[in-house]
């Protein structure tokens, strides 16, 4: 062992390290109970090695450096490093057990710098900055290079003033990453703390990045982050959280190329008004999950922004998550990758006065979008937004397929589902809707269960195939109107044997293929011009609940069975013509297999005035 500058040992064995520079020579040993640093730069040279550890000493106002060099090794570091406003805190090139200490306000170049192996990490993280006057600035607590990092029950930033730590530039061209944490290559793990008020930032406002507000990771073997979560809805909590985290990109999280998963954590108010993208969670590639956790008014004025948003080739999977009152444009966006959502809930995201502000954005190439189980119910836009505008085939199935669970999407401020059409050329895309072991409820969203974007400005895009099927015992009910002027729509593609009903405007561009089970018609979709339909496997068509119906129908072939529910409550006497079917002179043949008719005390009422028209017959 080899001491230099100042040093001096107290009775209990410490060495204490005031001030200058202090060398622990190569090959040596340190075997005494601490070394305690109270000032000045300590080098652990390579090979040396310190046992006993190293203590930071908070007692002091400006700490010092520690640095371990190659293949050098030290026990658990310690205590407090705070202040220091020249350089790295703790710079580690060798191997460390492990890191309880505490780094406070060490604004010069970060707290931590890590090249080597270094053990958990646990301690409390408060207004560290990374600072960059040249252009590029990274990671204001740790910065990890290669290597595995392990955080276990540790706090990053806090709720006062000052307390986030910060990765910030003020140069002209400027790029800051990860606000507490950037590391590049290896894998990470964070279970159990808290990361608030992070930043990456350039105060001076010049144009450029600034990006995971608390996390950057790229290129990195794998991730995860989880936490503990209790309590639903905006009451939950986790014992890993992101609150309050800013960037550009990113403003909590933001993941280059690296795979991973997200579990049981909570997001709370992260994002500013100017975030581009990702307001939470910023995903470029890698195969992705989010599992078990909450976002709750994650916020962003910009018309770019997702609270989630995968960027790039790779996969999504969000599962038993919920999204609450987050104010973006989008709560979930995917950008050419496929993306699958399951049993989570979704309820007053969005921007109300933006025509494509939705709930999930899928914008595809060539890719899919499953969407099982879900929630999107109250939500300030419309709930899905499928954009088919890109060349391939795209595709959106939203699947019922739990007994307990099942799709509801209603009482959203848009569309249910609003298609973005192609402005030139076709289309073979196709959207589903599957009732197969749930039921799919679409109710009272303002502008329509399903809609197309240019439609509304006149133009007469080419559309997806839409399919409605639902499996036997099991129901699709659509009270909204479905406006799809160029294309049609299929019921029971597959001689489903379960019940589509249709209650709302129809205003159909294309042939009405039903092909099994049942077709309802209530009042408001009975009024509506069916285009050409086809009748296959002699299926149901039944007209539901009204006092008066006009079914008008192009053309008619096939078979089918009617049924014909009619409410005469609050009617008098004997409504004549109660129900007409005409078609446009094709033949088919349409049974009359049940007439079921109640008035007001519930009695049935006798009905004699029925006109089928079917061709000549």
């Amino acid at each position: 062992t080899q001491l230099m500058e100042d040093e001096d040992s107290d009775p209990t064995g410490t060495t204490n390290i005031k001030d200058g520079t202090t060398n622990i020579s190569a090959n040596g040993t340190v075997t005494q109970s601490a070394i305690n640093l109270k000032g000045g730069n300590l080098i652990v040279n390579t090979g040396a090695a310190v046992n006993s550890g190293i203590t930071g000493d908070g007692t002091v106002d400006k700490t010092g450096r520690l640095s371990i060099y190659n293949s050098a090794t030290a026990g658990v570091i310690s205590g407090t490093f705070k202040g220091n406003d020249d350089a790295t805190a703790f710079t580690n090139r060798g191997t460390v057990e492990n890191v309880t200490a505490d780094f406070i306000n060490n604004t010069g170049d970060g707290a931590i710098a890590n090249f080597g192996t270094m053990g958990t990490v646990s301690g409390t993280f408060m207004g560290n900055r990374a600072y960059s006057s040249t252009g590029i600035a990274m990671g204001g607590a740790i910065y990890q290079n290669g290597g595995t990092l392990t955080i276990n029950g540790a706090s990053f930033g806090g709720t006062e003033a000052g307390q986030g730590n910060s990765a910030v530039t003020d140069a002209s061209v400027k790029f800051s990453y990860g606000g507490a944490i950037y590391q590049v290559g290896g894998s990470l793990s964070v279970t159990d703390s808290k990361f608030i008020n992070n930043t990456t930032s350039d105060p001076l406002g010049y144009s450029g990045y600034t990006s995971g507000g608390a996390i950057f990771l790229k290129d990195g073997s794998n991730y995860s982050i989880t936490g503990t979560k209790t309590g639903t809805g905006t009451s939950a909590t986790s014992t890993t959280e992101f609150i309050g985290n800013q960037a550009s990109g990113g403003g909590a999280i933001d993941i280059f190329n690296t795979s991973g998963k997200i579990d049981g954590v909570v997001f709370n108010g992260n994002g500013k008004t100017t975030t581009d993208f990702g307001s939470a969670v910023l995903y470029h590639g890698g195969t992705q999950e989010i599992d078990n956790s909450v976002f709750i008014a994650n916020n962003s004025n910009s018309t770019l922004n997702a609270v989630v948003e995968m960027n790039n080739t790779g996969s999504l999977t969000v599962d038993y998550s919920e999204f609450i009152n987050n104010e973006s444009m989008y709560a979930v966006h995917s950008l050419n990758a496929n993306m699958t959502i399951k049993n989570s809930e979704f309820s007053g995201n969005g921007f109300s006065n933006n025509n494509l502000s939705s709930v999930i954005y899928a914008q595809p190439n060539s890719n899919t979008t499953n969407i099982y189980d879900t929630n999107l119910k109250n939500n300030n836009a419309n709930a899905i937004l499928f954009n088919d505008d890109t060349d391939g085939t795209n595709t959106l199935n939203i699947i019922a397929d739990a007994d307990n669970g099942g799709v509801e999407i209603s009482g959203n401020s848009g569309y249910g589902i609003l298609v973005q059409q192609r402005l030139s050329g076709t289309t073979d895309s196709s959207i589903l809707l599957h009732a197969k072991n749930g039921d799919i409820l679409m109710n009272n969203n303002t502008k329509g269960a399903i809609g197309a974007y240019y439609e509304s400005y006149g133009l007469n895009k080419p559309l997806p195939t839409l399919t409605l099927n639902a499996d036997t015992g099991h129901n699709i009910t659509i009270n909204d109107s479905i406006t799809y002027k160029s294309n049609g729509l299929n019921i029971n593609s597959d001689n489903n044997g379960g019940t589509v009903a249709l209650n709302g405007s129809l205003t159909l561009g294309g042939d009405t293929n039903i092909k099994g089970g049942t077709l309802k018609l209530g009042t408001g979709a009975a009024t509506s011009n069916l285009k050409n339909v086809v009748f296959s496997n002699t299926p149901t068509l039944d007209l539901q609940n009204s006092s008066a119906q006009t079914l008008t129908v192009d053309s008619i072939s096939g078979n089918a069975k009617l049924n014909i529910d009619i409410d005469f409550t609050g009617t008098s006497g004997v409504v004549a013509d109660a129900i007409n079917i005409t078609t446009g002179g094709q033949t088919g043949v349409i049974t009359l297999d049940k007439i079921s008719a109640l008035d007001s005390d519930s009695a049935i009422k006798e009905f004699t005035d029925l006109a089928i028209l079917t061709g000549e017959t």
